[in-house]
């Protein structure tokens, strides 16, 4: 049975979507030109094949959350870095394959980024962030919650080229020190949220 969706709509959210409709889904998604915002939060059958599909067809998107996805890969992300250029909200939170390689290639392929969630993406390392702190300045809020690779030069990068940064979830990097506090309050004066909590190398001097 094939999904009678209308060209025109310009958002999906996909709170279910059965294994055996996977081939046809993809199919209604080729006519979807118009499509601007997807939701697929916490959908298994979402593989890469879906997500690649839509970054070839739906070249206005600018709004995806893909947060407990997590059979996703590099290929799909990378596909969206390639297909979608005006892509500016993204949510991979749990997606545990990912790697820097994908944040890389948004970084260089989605400048107009600015909210991305990385929540337990714990393979990424200071190589993505410094990526998109280069590729985007107008980040202005990113989840960092448990990518406990990361460094303070991480956040050194992101004072530097991302001033316009006002919500940051670090919770669980337990490698940053104050100087990623220092270098944030140096870089980022729109800083309005910052979620510090088990960054126990954090001391209170820069708080207080």
């Amino acid at each position: 049975m094939p999904y009678h969706i209308p060209v025109s709509v310009t958002s999906i959210i996909c709170q279910y979507l059965p294994g055996r409709d996977a081939h046809v889904f993809m199919h209604t998604l080729k006519q979807l030109d118009y499509l601007t915002n997807i939701y697929f939060g916490g959908r298994d059958i979402v593989n890469d094949e879906i997500i690649v599909t839509i970054a070839n067809n739906c070249h206005m998107l600018n709004t995806i959350n893909l947060s407990w996805c997590y059979t996703i890969t590099d290929t799909a992300i990378i596909a969206i870095a390639d297909g979608c250029p005006i892509l500016n909200n993204i949510n991979l939170g749990w997606c545990y394959r990912i790697t820097d390689t994908a944040i890389i290639a948004l970084a260089d392929g989605c400048p107009k980024i600015n909210t991305i969630c990385l929540s337990e993406c714990n393979k990424i390392t200071d190589t993505a962030i410094i990526a998109l702190a280069d590729g985007c300045p107008m980040l202005k809020d990113i989840n960092l919650d448990w990518c406990d690779k990361l460094t303070d030069t991480s956040m050194i990068s992101l004072a530097k080229g991302c001033h316009m940064l006002k919500n940051i979830n670090i919770e669980h990097c337990d490698k940053l020190t104050d100087t990623s506090m220092i270098s944030l309050a140096k870089g980022c004066h729109m800083l309005a949220n910052i979620n510090l909590t088990w960054c126990d190398k954090i001391t209170d001097n820069v708080i207080i």
